[in-house]
């Protein structure tokens, strides 16, 4: 277990190159945005909530670009798996969550379809459409103009001027605090965090990979466990900290919005780069990418009146432990 030690390490190292890359550029568009006269409101739903997912789209390109493609689903499918079950799960057993209105009635439900659009592109063989499944380049693009038409919606909703939605809008995210800096220094993060990110994500595909053949686990394992959790930190610790604040009910919005991000623009821009071959993913991940979204509607409309309560949220954190010990078992760890 001693040769486990240096990859880990180095992986470690590389989350921390990866969040600090993806800090600097976030701060940085943030300010541009700032200096071109977007409201802040505007930049927190989408120059912010596109910036958590950074990591994600760094290690998922960077997973690709090399050819461990496995890496690149699996990262992504495992983040969501995560976002949902586990870190809405672990803050709901702290705060009681309200999902709100715009949240409950189309952002979730859009999730759901994406969702399952995507496990359809993904199921080739099952259906007999190719010896081998594949996210291909037009379905990648598919998905891309999706998340443009998303975007177009979220900006959209950032700029209704009454009051009223303006107010459904900050029920489940916070406006962000955007600091005024100068042109030459918020150009200047955007390239260094650029930088980190791509320098962070290559290494960390490649102790990623080094992991995998040492523990004899395939790439997909990988990707659905150590990468996704390694890539979902700065939402996990993100959404602890304003349950610990009191400041919680931001938590859904953002989560929700990060997953519909990962699935339209990571993938859909990855796979439009090279298209991605699906032979480690199994049907029952897909599953859990779907009853994700379902679960959260079922609990947003059934049970605690747009709140997810905390049984519901131990509830999703024992699906997630479930999971993880079926994922576990099929692989033959234990």
């Amino acid at each position: 277990m001693t040769e486990l030690l240096l990859p880990s390490l180095l992986l470690i190292i590389c989350i921390v190159v990866i969040g600090y890359g993806a800090n600097l550029l976030t701060r940085g568009a943030a300010a541009i945005a700032l200096k071109l006269n977007v409201s802040t409101l505007v930049i927190g739903l989408t120059v912010v909530a596109m910036g958590t997912s950074m990591p994600e789209l760094t290690v998922s390109l960077s997973a690709a670009i090399q050819g461990s493609g496995d890496i690149s689903i699996g990262n992504i499918l495992g983040s969501n798996i995560l976002n949902i079950f586990l870190i809405l799960g672990i803050t709901a057993l702290l705060r009681p969550l309200r999902v709100a209105k715009s949240t409950a009635w189309y952002e979730l439900p859009f999730l759901l379809f994406v969702s399952l659009l995507l496990w359809f592109f993904c199921s080739d063989k099952e259906l007999g459409f190719a010896d081998s499944s594949t996210l291909s380049w037009w379905e990648g693009t598919i998905l891309f103009i999706l998340f443009i038409l998303f975007l177009i919606y979220t900006i959209w909703l950032g700029k209704r001027r009454e009051e009223r939605v303006v107010e459904k809008i900050k029920e489940d995210r916070i406006e962000p605090e955007v600091l005024p800096i100068p042109l030459w220094k918020s150009s200047l993060l955007v390239l260094i965090g650029l930088g980190l990110l791509v320098v962070g994500g290559k290494y960390f595909t490649e102790q990623a990979v080094q992991i995998a053949k040492l523990l004899g686990v395939s790439e997909a394992f990988i990707g659905l466990t150590i990468v996704a959790l390694g890539t979902s930190i700065p939402e996990l610790a993100t959404s602890i900290a304003a349950a610990l604040k009191g400041d919680a009910d931001m938590a859904v919005g953002n989560i929700v919005g990060s997953c519909i991000f990962n699935i339209l623009l990571i993938l859909g821009l990855v796979s439009m780069i090279n298209p991605l071959p699906v032979s480690g993913i199994t049907r029952l991940d897909f599953i859990m990418v779907v009853a994700a979204p379902l679960l959260l509607l079922f609990c947003a409309f059934f049970f605690g009146k747009r709140k997810i309560m905390r049984y519901e949220g131990a509830i999703l954190l024992l699906c997630y432990v479930a999971y993880t010990v079926l994922l576990l078992n099929n692989t033959g760890v234990f």
